[in-house]
């Protein structure tokens, strides 16, 4: 039988989790455009994220981005 993660096998496999309250207007809005693309809102979310950091860089005065999302600094 399948088991969810729990929340220590979820902090393990992402461990800079963020979290944040989404007014309520805001997440269905996210959920519909999601389901049109087929995909879940955090995979959405996370998509969105990523390609503003490529688009927009991260701050760093014209360097790359950020080169490895595993990386820290």
């Amino acid at each position: 039988m399948f088991e969810a993660p729990n929340h220590y096998e979820r902090r393990a496999k992402y461990p800079e989790v963020v979290t944040t309250r989404v007014p309520t207007e805001l997440r269905e809005a996210v959920k519909q455009i999601a389901a049109q693309e087929d995909v879940s809102m955090h995979e959405f979310i996370r998509r969105a994220i990523g390609e503003r950091i490529q688009r927009f860089g991260n701050g760093m005065n014209g360097e790359d981005a950020i080169p490895s999302f595993g990386a820290r600094a």
